[in-house]
């Protein structure tokens, strides 16, 4: 499970972990560019907000970042990062993040597909 804060630059990995539960309120720009470069990678990554309130919309993969995203990230503008497909994260819904943490590992556990993943996590 991966924490964030306030001023955080994202996570880094030499092995890249089967799955990631993202337990934040938000996510600075250097974050969200980081997390994309995981999610390319097709690892999975759900977001639950700590209290349990979660995003409940599943957001479809885009060709590119919306600019809704990317601009007020004008500090990171010619980043490379940007390029490519923009992968949202899983909402995890109405789960705090150590249940959706359990739930990942037992969805991994059957399947890797992501649209495997958004049905289970939309099902509990």
């Amino acid at each position: 499970m991966l924490i964030t804060y306030s001023g955080n630059v994202g996570p880094h990995y030499d092995k890249l972990p089967a799955g990631i539960v993202l337990a934040t309120t938000g996510t600075t720009c250097e974050e969200r560019l980081a997390l994309q470069v995981i999610a390319r990678q097709e690892v999975p990554i759900v977001v639950a907000l700590p209290t349990g309130q979660s995003v409940r919309r599943l957001r479809p993969i885009e060709d590119l970042v919306p600019d809704w995203v990317r601009k007020p990230c004008s500090e990171l503008v010619d980043d490379p990062r940007w390029e490519g497909k923009w992968i949202w994260h899983l909402p995890a819904r109405l789960l705090t993040p150590q249940k959706a943490r359990i739930l990942l590992m037992l969805a991994l556990s059957q399947s890797s597909s992501r649209n495997e993943l958004e049905e289970i996590f939309q099902q509990y």
